[in-house]
């Protein structure tokens, strides 16, 4: 039986738990210790063997960003990588012409600069947090030294660059297939749309356009279009797909 709250003894841990997380600017949770991480999920260096998450939460750092900060620019030189805890982040580049092109939304769990810090080179792109975040930032030379002598930490590595590939390869078909804009969004909304089909939008139509490969303008006459036939309802920010079944169709999925 559960005791009533006002019955439980006073724990001082408990006191300090509480004012830590009231003063944590966002209201993003303080994240010590991997071990204990309440927004441990299964992202690439999360439920690590004891050993190996004790050594990667020593070598970390853990900082909290508003939305729209920017981690790291493309080409600049690359001495971290981050891990993203908590939140969502925008990953991009700019062509020398000027265009910008979303290679992809990063959640929780997500690995960046991964690519440059076995390679020694800059960052290939540009991060961006969507919206408030928990960033952990592991030193180059020290993941390289815990890929040397753990080997989960290196297959964790190599799993997460196979990610990555296969992601690359996603984009690459989506930007040089030769289907319509209706198509190309609707698969975007099919993989951005969780369990319960609500999507919380916080990408603009030409961010979305960027990440298509079409005109601002298609996106929103396309977005238009899917809400008057019902496939899908807008309300502020939050896409709920409604006839999730039509959409595949549109898709060609």
């Amino acid at each position: 039986m559960v005791e009533p709250a006002d019955s439980r003894p006073h724990n001082a841990t408990d006191d300090v738990q509480a004012t830590r997380q009231m003063k944590t600017p966002y209201g993003l949770p303080d994240i010590e210790d991997c071990a204990t991480c309440p927004a441990k999920d299964d992202g690439t260096f999360c439920n690590m063997p004891e050993t190996s998450q004790k050594s990667w939460t020593e070598a970390r750092r853990c900082n909290l960003y508003p939305s729209g900060a920017v981690l790291f620019v493309q080409e600049q030189s690359q001495r971290d990588i981050c891990v993203i805890c908590v939140g969502r982040v925008k990953l991009y580049s700019t062509t020398p012409d000027g265009k910008t092109i979303i290679h992809r939304i990063c959640e929780a769990g997500e690995v960046l600069g991964l690519s440059a810090a076995l390679e020694g080179s800059g960052y290939e792109a540009t991060a961006e947090t969507l919206e408030p975040c928990v960033i952990s930032f592991i030193n180059t030379d020290d993941l390289r030294g815990m890929m040397k002598t753990d080997p989960e930490v290196a297959f964790r590595v190599a799993r997460h660059l196979s990610f990555e590939v296969r992601n690359a390869w996603s984009q690459i078909q989506t930007l040089g297939s030769q289907s319509t804009a209706t198509e190309k969004l609707a698969r975007f909304l099919l993989s951005a749309s969780p369990a319960n089909g609500k999507i919380s939008m916080h990408l603009t139509h030409k961010e979305v356009a960027d990440m298509l490969g079409v005109a601002r303008e298609t996106v929103t006459r396309s977005l238009t279009e899917l809400k008057q036939s019902h496939v899908i309802r807008i309300r502020g920010h939050v896409i709920t797909v409604v006839d999730q079944p039509h959409l595949s169709k549109l898709a060609g999925t």
